[in-house]
């Protein structure tokens, strides 16, 4: 009989960690018996319905801080484990990691949960660091295993949680290798410039707007790919700053992996980070990076090799490099190939699956 493993997650919605919950089911619904449990309907859920696995929505794990929902949460998600009788529990994100450790602590059941970025890492609004690092710090008691994507974090982590380094472990995020490649040495202009990204308090489409507003009389076409509650001041950004033709906002988009074919250059600007999906699939796609400088962006993005890394709010650098970019096509192909070699090498499926994969049979055969 085939070992169980029950995925956890609170949101639903189209994100880094969603998809990674999604490649991590792909590649061990063969060889272990597969659930998925989260907060809410709606992208992951109709994904792995497709997938023909098991996604049961527990309404009371919320993102928001709730007591009384939170402990019938709890309740919920030990219900479950007594029914599928995991022999691993494999939370994400920070509050369905808080409600699964805390339940499977008590059903009995071993725990990893994924670290996707520290949310009170440098960047994160003081507000928020306030309340999560007790959150994480009580949490990461209740860890049999802390899995980071970076070295970045893993090292984060040991210095500010209330736990010993033995009990983490790094392991590369990975995705499928085959996807539509990008050209983008192609001189035929315009240079068109992509970045995928939630509109969030994460994201800072603001900077790029910025930066594309000093290199106006550049050639280039931006395109914004996501929604979100800051979408309408970008919007109205752009357009105050004469980009009205150059932006476009694409909202919510299912063909990422086309879409980045077609593109010139990469970009991530951004507050903070764990280690970005998106940045794989650019690499992926052969496409040159240019990334903010946080947490463990610099672990995917060789400055100068595959990209550049820019400050924090770095408009003036990322103008300058967009426009290097924009003004070289030799360079854009010559990263373009790079990232994709270092992505062969480091961040598909099969080195993940490798690893994660021993990680799961050590915890099963409680190797540490």
């Amino acid at each position: 009989m085939k070992p169980r493993l029950l995925y956890v997650i609170t949101l639903a919605e189209m994100g880094g960690a969603q998809n990674h919950v999604l490649e991590l089911v792909r590649c061990f619904r063969d060889t272990y018996t597969v659930a998925v449990a989260v907060g809410t309907d709606g992208y992951l859920g109709n994904e792995l319905s497709k997938l023909g696995v098991d996604c049961h929505v527990l309404p009371d794990m919320r993102r928001s801080i709730n007591p009384w929902a939170d402990i019938k949460a709890i309740a919920a998600l030990r219900r479950l484990m007594v029914t599928l009788r995991p022999d691993i529990v494999h939370s994400h994100s920070t509050k369905a990691g808080l409600l699964t450790r805390i339940a499977a602590r008590l059903a009995g059941v071993r725990s990893v949960h994924s670290i996707h970025g520290w949310a009170f890492d440098s960047g994160v609004p003081f507000r928020r660091k306030a309340i999560v690092w007790p959150i994480e710090a009580i949490a990461a008691l209740f860890s049999d295993r802390l899995l980071t994507p970076t070295r970045y974090d893993r090292d984060f982590g040991v210095r500010r949680l209330p736990v010993s380094g033995r009990r983490f472990s790094i392991i590369p995020y990975g995705i499928r290798p085959n996807a539509p490649q990008s050209t983008p040495g192609r001189p035929n202009p315009p240079v068109r410039i992509i970045m995928p990204a939630r509109f969030s308090e994460q994201k800072d489409q603001e900077t790029l707007i910025r930066a594309c507003g000093q290199i106006a009389h550049l050639n280039f076409q931006i395109d914004l790919v996501g929604d979100g509650p800051f979408r309408a001041a970008c919007e109205t950004l752009a357009l105050a700053l004469g980009l009205g033709d150059k932006v476009r906002f694409l909202g919510t988009r299912h063909d990422l992996d086309d879409l980045l074919a077609e593109q010139h250059i990469f970009v991530l600007c951004t507050h903070y980070e764990g280690l970005p999906l998106s940045i794989m699939e650019a690499m992926r796609a052969g496409l040159p990076v240019i990334a903010t400088d946080v947490s463990g962006v610099r672990e995917e993005v060789d400055h100068g090799t595959t990209g550049f890394l820019v400050p924090h709010n770095g408009v003036t650098g990322t103008a300058n490099h967009l426009a290097t970019l924009i003004g070289d096509a030799e360079i854009r192909a010559r990263f373009g190939t790079a990232g994709r070699r270092k992505f062969e090498t480091e961040f598909t499926d099969q080195v993940m699956v490798s690893r994660m994969g021993k990680l799961y049979q050590d915890m099963i055969n409680r190797e540490f």
